[in-house]
């Protein structure tokens, strides 16, 4: 997972009713089309996150399940 595909900005997002979401920039999925909820959760401390993301991924790689 590289980190510049899987980011959007939803301020440029239309939700349902049309209104633009004016929201930060956070995780969005695109197998999902969802907005990873655990990067929503973390805010603004993205360094830690794409640590813990790093190493689940590299994990994948390995074979190695959780």
């Amino acid at each position: 997972m590289k980190w510049g595909e899987k980011m959007i900005d939803t301020k440029y997002m239309k939700n349902k009713e049309g209104r633009r979401k004016a929201r930060s920039i956070k995780m969005f999925d695109w197998e999902t089309k969802r907005i990873d909820k655990a990067a929503r959760t973390i805010g603004s401390d993205r360094s830690e996150f794409m640590r813990s993301l790093a190493l689940t991924e590299s994990d994948k790689i390995l074979g190695k399940e959780k």
